[in-house]
């Protein structure tokens, strides 16, 4: 799903009330998610899933037949908790 169907989906009665507005709500809360994130936070929605920073390490992969090195960095990672039963 693209942020812009989500802002769609967030606009009509009982929701927000303009495109501006829902897409406002989302930027603040994608950007709360990802300040707490960087500061090492873990944030946990329950009923949702988690978010965390996670180390990936450095390795060895071939672009276009040449051996390259790629570094090791640190992502954003969520995890889904919600019951699939």
């Amino acid at each position: 799903m693209s942020k812009r169907i989500l802002v769609d989906a967030l606009v009509g009665p009982d929701k927000f009330a303009t495109k501006k507005e829902a897409e406002r709500a989302i930027d603040v809360v994608t950007d709360g998610i990802a300040a707490l994130a960087a500061a090492g936070e873990r944030i946990n929605l329950r009923g949702f899933g988690n978010f965390q920073m996670k180390e990936r390490a450095g390795r060895t992969g071939t672009l276009n037949g040449v051996q390259i090195s790629i570094p090791a960095k640190t992502v954003l990672f969520f995890s889904d908790r919600i019951d699939r039963a």
